[in-house]
């Protein structure tokens, strides 16, 4: 048992990542030069429940253990659903809320420019940028889906699709308003190619009912 007759900085996973990520590569013909330092971005968090707190501990303690194998960047996401879905507020309100993410508990602003310095920080050896959560879905396609729009061009609806696709089922609603939060906070910065952050009143995949669209955009089963 991990933590008890096992220690936990044994537990954690790193020989089945180095394989995923060397078969990967592999797949994409991309020749993945070793040893490589792993930025861990993990987007978990106790606030989520026992299990989760259990694998931040098993992340920190291999870590803490290994130090010349990567660092562990701790940044919990949450969603956003006081301010959701977004078509049910006036455009005042949506302006409003929009020009200033300050308020936006998950801090997508400053996140996402400091996940691009990570990337673009010379070490002396390569850097594997890790970014997950529990189900690869949810946080992580909020996350890369925000850092997509701001650096790769990608729209709104891009992301959905490809978060979509990639996943089991669509994302939770709650992470998929606070990427769309983010995309406004784009437009109002300049940002053109973000699209129209899903609030095009003729093709909008939002309900006007807030309850309704979240349960709607639940998990499914």
């Amino acid at each position: 048992t991990c933590g008890v007759s096992v220690p936990l900085a044994t537990c954690f996973g790193w020989d089945e990542l180095v394989e995923f990520t060397e078969r990967r590569a592999h797949e994409a013909n991309v020749a993945l030069p070793t040893p490589f330092f792993v930025d861990d971005v993990s987007l978990i968090g106790a606030e989520s429940g026992q299990d989760e707190e259990k694998d931040m501990q098993l992340e920190r303690a291999f870590f803490e253990a290994f130090p010349t194998r990567g660092d562990l960047v701790h940044w919990e996401l949450f969603g956003e659903h006081d301010r959701c879905p977004i078509a049910s507020l006036s455009h005042e309100e949506i302006d409003r809320y929009a020009r200033d993410l300050s308020w936006l508990k998950d801090r997508l602003v400053e996140r996402v420019e400091a996940l691009r310095t990570l990337l673009l920080t010379p070490l002396s050896t390569t850097r594997l940028v890790y970014v997950h959560c529990e189900h690869g879905m949810d946080r992580t396609g909020e996350m890369i889906g925000a850092y997509q729009m701001r650096f790769m061009g990608k729209s709104y609806r891009d992301v959905v699709a490809f978060n979509d696709h990639v996943g089991t089922r669509p994302m939770q609603a709650e992470n998929k308003c606070a990427m769309q939060w983010y995309c406004l906070w784009l437009q109002r910065q300049g940002v053109t190619s973000v699209g129209d952050c899903g609030l095009d009143a003729s093709t909008r995949d939002e309900q006007r009912t807030p309850r309704a669209y979240l349960d709607a955009n639940r998990p499914r089963a």
